[in-house]
């Protein structure tokens, strides 16, 4: 399944989230500070099951579907083209980008008037390699990990934009997890830190979620979780609420989702049918997909906080990518029109019925890491005819542009 082997590319190269605003980008390699020992208190509650009922409400019979064609004369306006390299999770950090370059093994800045790249970021473990990034300005958050298969030693960097510095804010010395089990969210100047360890036989031994104070480098430790047949994985922040992945420890179907009101130490129940995977939240906004992890997508949750409705969405498009959630839409990519190949980002707006597929007019591409970010859609897409004569872009499209010239329906 495509949503499997994007998973299984994801651990080589990435992982994850939403950020945006301007600052002064220093270029320079920037030395790191050393982790210290976190300072944890305990945690009023621990994981609780979630009621199971649920207050869905149909999808719109009609819906109104678009489609906006990324022609070759869009293309050399709105994209930058890198022959021979792999952009990845590119970062608008406001006069620049800060992306992943597969092939360097490092993270670039790029200049988005002639694209010009400058490394400035890279591993400092011998055969290390990045795993994932994090970005809410000025805190651009990345994760270093010192072999492919993502079982050792491993840092988390964070970089202040505005000041130039960069601290290993967390470390595998201080919080014993793999990096395959270490997954972050960044919220209001805060990073939220899952990480679990497991006994013999995958019995989960410990699950944590810290917060990590990004100018103090204080950390609490939030969530101490009892439970022995599931462990906190993906996690997402936002507004003061920690919307949680629980996954058994072996290949067993998800368990379910928890929501963490953070102030007052309290698990919130909300509707949901199983299987839920792939959590995303931008107040008052939820967002999960109604499949296992590893399976591809059909259809996805919407969850409105403040009202109470759920509606499901079904996915458009053939071999879907697992949605996330930015800017008021969710977003994944998919194969439309006669091309089989992921060559379409489809935005799916969360108060309305409305669906937009950005058609991407080159055959045999894949396109990955969209989101929208003050008023433009960037994503990358990569050529994939040849192993030896290709290229990926970097595209930055006005969401503006998208709704006005896209034409009325999608070629499923």
């Amino acid at each position: 399944m495509r949503t499997k082997i994007n998973q299984l590319l994801a651990v080589l190269i990435l992982l994850i989230v939403n950020g945006c605003s301007a600052g002064v980008i220093q270029t320079e390699p920037i030395s790191s500070q050393t982790a210290s020992n976190p300072t944890s208190t305990e945690p009023l509650l621990t994981t609780t099951f979630p009621n199971l009922g649920t207050t869905k409400t149909p999808e719109p019979d009609i819906e109104k579907k678009y489609t906006y064609f990324l022609d070759q004369e869009a293309i050399g306006q709105f994209c930058l083209e890198f022959p021979m390299l792999t952009i990845y999770q590119a970062k608008d950090i406001g006069s620049q980008f800060y992306a992943g370059v597969l092939e360097q093994n490092n993270i670039s800045v790029i200049s988005p008037e002639d694209g010009a790249l400058s490394p400035v970021f890279t591993p400092e473990f011998p055969q290390g390699h990045l795993l994932m990034i994090n970005y809410e300005y000025p805190w651009f958050g990345y994760m270093m990990v010192d072999s492919p298969n993502g079982l050792g030693d491993w840092n988390f960097h964070i970089v202040n934009l505005e000041t130039g510095s960069n601290t290993i804010i967390a470390d595998r010395d201080h919080f014993d997890s793999i990096p395959l089990h270490v997954y972050t969210a960044i919220d209001a100047g805060v990073l939220y830190l899952s990480t679990s360890t497991f006994a013999d036989g995958f019995a989960v031994k410990t699950s944590k979620v810290y917060a990590i104070d990004l100018k103090t480098n204080e950390t609490t430790l939030l969530i101490d979780s009892s439970e022995k047949d599931s462990f906190m994985s993906l996690i997402s922040a936002s507004n003061g609420y920690l919307l949680i992945e629980n996954d058994p420890p072996k290949d067993q179907q998800a368990l379910h989702l928890s929501l963490y009101d953070i102030a007052n130490q309290a698990w919130i129940d909300f509707p949901q049918e199983y299987p839920a995977s792939m959590p995303g939240m931008e107040y008052p906004w939820l967002i999960w997909k109604n499949s296992n992890r590893f399976e591809e997508a059909h259809s996805f949750t919407v969850y409105n906080l403040e009202t109470g409705v759920s509606v499901v969405r079904d996915i458009t498009g053939r071999d879907a990518y697992d949605p996330i959630i930015s800017s008021g839409f969710a977003i994944a990519q998919a194969s439309t029109g006669r091309d089989r190949s992921t060559n379409s980002v489809i935005l799916y707006s969360l108060d309305g019925g409305e669906v937009y597929a950005i058609n991407i007019g080159i055959d045999n591409i894949f396109a990955a890491d969209a989101y929208i970010d003050h008023g433009y859609v960037i994503f990358n897409f990569r050529e994939m005819a040849s192993v030896s004569d290709y290229s990926s872009y970097l595209c930055q499209i006005p969401l503006e542009t998208v709704i006005s010239d896209s034409l009325v329906g999608i070629e499923e």
